[in-house]
C-alpha cells in the first residue's frame, strides 16, 4: 500500500453509457476502503423556503459501503458468503463456477470466430 501524504475524498462519477460508477484514483492513493453516502429522498411534500418559494422535504440517511476485498481478507467464507446472499449476490463459490462456465463460452466463441476467418 503506497504512502497516503494527504487526506483524499473519492469523488464517485458516471458514464453516459453505463450505469456503473466509477472513482479515478490519484497515483498516490488506494479506493477507499469504505464510503460513506448521504441518502437524500424527496418525500414529495413542499415546504416554503425563505422567500417563500416551495422547497422539496427530503429524508436523509447516511449509508455505508464497505469494500469488497475488504471483507473478504477480514472475514471467514461462511460469514463472506452470508454477507453476499444478503446482498443478493450468490456465495463465492457458486458465483465462481458460473463465472468460469462464462469464460469458458467466451473463449470457445472466440476460438470459433476465429476459425471462421482464417478458414
Amino acid at each position: 500500500m503506497m504512502a497516503k501524504e494527504k487526506e483524499w475524498h473519492p469523488e464517485i462519477m458516471y458514464q453516459d453509457d453505463s450505469m456503473v460508477p466509477f472513482v479515478e484514483i490519484p497515483v498516490d492513493q488506494d479506493m477507499p476502503d469504505k464510503l460513506f453516502m448521504w441518502g437524500y429522498k424527496h418525500t414529495g411534500e413542499v415546504e416554503p423556503g425563505p422567500e417563500g418559494e416551495d422547497v422539496p422535504v427530503c429524508d436523509t440517511d447516511i449509508h455505508l459501503y464497505i469494500h469488497y476485498n475488504t471483507l473478504k481478507d477480514a472475514v471467514d467464507p461462511a460469514l463472506l458468503d452470508l454477507i453476499r446472499v444478503a446482498v443478493g449476490l450468490e456465495p463465492l463459490a457458486s458465483a465462481k463456477k458460473k463465472g468460469e462456465a462464462i469464460t469458458k463460452r467466451v473463449l470457445e466463441n472466440i476460438d470459433g470466430s476465429q476459425e471462421n476467418s482464417e478458414g
